[in-house]
Parts: C-alpha cells; sequence; structure tokens
C-alpha cells in the first residue's frame, strides 16, 4: 500500500460521515469528531479512556435509514496480569440511556480478544474477515493496541514481539483506509519529570502512525471536568480543553412502566434460557426461580 498524508486524507473525508466522542468539546478538539480513514490514539488513565470508548461505540451503533452500523472492538490485554473488563454494565447502561434497544445495538458489536502479541498479529486477518462479511462497519476500537509490546509473557526475543505489534498496526491501520472506517486506539500514559505532559506508552512507530494523538487527564482540585491535550494533529495546533459527556437520546424512547419492563424481561429469559436446558431439574429450577422473581415483582408493586 502506498504512503498517504495524513492531510490528504482529512480533505478527503471532509464531507463523510463522522463519529461523536460525546462530549462537544472533545469533538471540537478533535477538528469535528472522529472522521473516516483517520487513526486516533488515546493515551492515560484507563477509566478515562475506557469512557470514552462506551460513548464512541453508543455513538457509532447511531442508525440511519440506509442502515445497521456495526462495531469491532478489540482488546489487547494479558489476562494473567489483569483482568479483562469491558464494562458491558456501563455500556449498556449508556445505550439505554441513548434509547437504543440493549439486545439488538450489543448484537451489533463483535468482539475480538488476544493475550499475546502473536494472537495480536493474527487479529488483523480476523478483522479482515469480519469487515468483508459485515456491511456498514463505522468503528474498530483498539483498547491497549501497545500493551502486549511490553506484557507479553515472552522474555525472548523481544524483537519479534516487537515486528509482530508492528505488523498488527501496520494491518489494521491499511484495512480501516481501504474500507474507509475510522480506526481509534487507547494506550497508557508513561510520567515524564519537570512538569512535562506524560507520553504515550507506544515506539515512535506507533507515534508516527497515528493521524491524531490525544492526552486524557483526570479532573484536577481547580478544575470541573478532565482535559483533552491535542498532542498531534497533521492540521490543527496543539492545545486543551475541559470536555464532559452528554447523552443525547435519538430513538425517540418513552419508558415503559416497571411491571410492563419487568414481565417482558421474564418472558426473554424464558424463552432465551429455559429451553436450552436439557435436564428436567434444572429446568424445574429455573421455573421457581421465575416464580420467585414474581413474587417479588408482586411485592414491590
Amino acid at each position: 500500500m502506498d504512503y498517504i498524508e495524513a492531510s490528504k486524507l482529512i480533505t478527503a473525508t471532509q464531507h463523510r460521515g463522522t463519529v461523536s466522542t460525546g462530549s462537544r468539546e472533545l469533538d471540537q478538539l478533535l477538528g469535528g469528531g472522529i472522521k473516516c480513514t483517520l487513526f486516533y490514539h488515546f493515551y492515560g488513565e484507563r477509566g478515562l479512556t475506557e469512557q470514552l470508548f462506551r460513548h464512541l461505540t453508543v455513538n457509532a451503533l447511531k442508525p440511519t435509514e440506509q442502515r445497521l452500523p456495526k462495531i469491532a472492538y478489540m482488546v489487547l490485554n494479558n489476562y494473567r496480569k489483569e483482568r479483562i473488563n469491558l464494562g458491558i454494565e456501563e455500556l449498556a447502561e449508556l445505550a439505554e440511556e441513548s434509547g437504543y434497544n440493549i439486545w439488538e445495538a450489543m448484537n451489533r458489536v463483535r468482539v475480538f480478544t488476544a493475550s499475546s502479541a502473536d494472537q495480536q498479529a493474527q487479529l488483523a486477518a480476523e478483522l479482515q474477515s469480519f469487515i468483508e462479511k459485515q456491511s456498514h462497519v463505522s468503528l474498530v476500537l483498539v483498547d491497549g493496541i501497545f500493551k502486549l509490546h511490553n506484557d507479553d509473557a515472552r522474555k525472548r526475543n523481544r524483537h519479534r514481539v516487537r515486528e509482530e505489534v508492528q505488523r498488527s498496526i501496520n494491518a489494521l491501520r491499511q484495512q480501516c483506509i481501504q474500507k474507509n472506517i475510522p480506526l481509534v486506539s487507547s494506550g497508557r500514559a508513561i510520567r515524564r519529570r519537570g512538569g512535562l505532559l506524560p507520553r504515550p506508552e507506544s515506539s515512535s512507530y506507533l507515534r508516527h502512525t497515528a493521524n491524531i494523538i490525544v492526552y486524557l487527564r483526570p479532573r484536577q482540585r481547580d478544575s470541573l471536568f478532565n482535559r483533552a491535550y491535542l498532542i498531534d494533529h497533521p492540521l490543527r495546533r496543539p492545545g486543551s480543553t475541559e470536555y464532559r459527556y452528554r447523552v443525547e437520546e435519538t430513538m425517540g424512547r418513552e419508558t415503559k412502566p416497571f411491571r410492563k419492563m419487568f414481565q417482558e424481561t421474564v418472558e426473554r429469559l424464558r424463552r432465551e434460557l429455559r429451553e436450552p436446558l436439557i435436564e428436567p431439574s434444572r429446568k424445574t429450577a429455573f421455573d421457581h426461580l421465575l416464580e420467585s422473581w414474581a413474587s417479588e415483582q408482586g411485592a414491590m408493586s
């Protein structure tokens, strides 16, 4: 694939759709949200990048008249050191607040995982298969894109680990450009002395490959909100802004009474969970559980 300047990519995507971060201030700092074909890298405390990814996921799932977009969500983490957590409950809650049908929306999110650098290198082939089979993939998220470079369990042949991570980044980048899909990654921050802003945990390769790099800093004592620092952008000067998220209901949701929501949930569980149970004793136990829920609901109403 030929080298393409980031400024030309941005110019070519000016009139295409964008994905909002969920924050007006952050969208403005980036020059109009997340744009097609560009590679964004956000780094900072994990809680801040996870929160951003949840809002990006919900906004990228927004249906249009022509399509129901899908998302590829990649989690790169050494499970031996840190438990993998997608924050499903928080994501589902945010989707519901935005007016989505939770079950339908979550079915449009495909999760990929890798716990070593060689597995990360294989994810590119899995992503290619996914975006070729699924139409209208609106976003590719990569949580911890450089993490396995340092956390890979292999202590020898570090050059091989480096090559595998770089090959993965390059392959993901090329596929997203070819399919006009924005690529958004996250990473940890490496603190520096002298009051300087932390740098991203990455190699010079990643810093030169990403088009836009942003550092997310937690709220300080003298501020009301978190702050985002634009570190690198081909068309914008470095800058910063405090930012906060806003939830916008776009589906015209009407809140249902609790009793009706409860009954619908129980019926769905009965259909989806009872029938696959083979042993009669387990089906009987499941029926008793449903009866208990029903009695508790009656006591609360």
